[in-house]
């Protein structure tokens, strides 16, 4: 039902759109069963046992065949996470975005706020869309969904990786 919906709402959809998640849909960072705050893969575990998929949708590629055929998705924002990530996929930008309230630990081994937040833009005129992420690991981000492979460039800050 939900699949339909989404399906629905994008055949209706006049103009761009963007998808908000929790749990990313580019499947890339989400495929293990690791999660980070501080860009090293740590396990997740729940009463002693790690959960090979408690970060994924599991019908992800189906929603991702959706979104694509639609044509009218410019970006896939999602957290969760809790860190920078970003892909393209069939010419969908897929974007994770840090946490405002996550703590990490500095070199000194103190808790740090993350302070992570994103400004999103989109200028129609242009159909283009940029994302500014603030925090210990700011990066930017600027999708032309006209140009070749969805347009996907990232700026300033460390290249966006679990």
């Amino acid at each position: 039902a939900d699949l339909d919906w989404l399906r629905q709402a994008l055949s209706q959809a006049g103009s761009r759109v963007v998808v908000l998640t929790h749990v990313p849909l580019d499947g890339d960072v989400t495929d293990f069963s690791h999660s980070s705050v501080d860009g090293e893969a740590h396990p997740i575990l729940s009463w002693g046992k790690s959960l090979p998929y408690a970060v994924r949708y599991p019908n992800a590629p189906e929603i991702r065949k959706i979104i694509a055929d639609s044509g009218k998705v410019i970006a896939c924002i999602a957290g969760h996470t809790h860190w920078n990530q970003a892909s393209c996929i069939d010419g969908v930008a897929y974007i994770t975005v840090p946490s405002l309230v996550e703590r990490v630990m500095d070199a000194q081994g103190h808790a740090v706020p993350w302070n992570g937040a994103a400004l999103i833009e989109y200028d129609a005129a242009r159909d283009q869309m940029s994302i500014e992420v603030t925090g210990q690991k700011p990066v930017s981000y600027r999708v032309d969904p006209g140009k070749k492979g969805g347009g996907l460039s990232i700026g300033r800050g460390s290249t966006p990786s679990h």
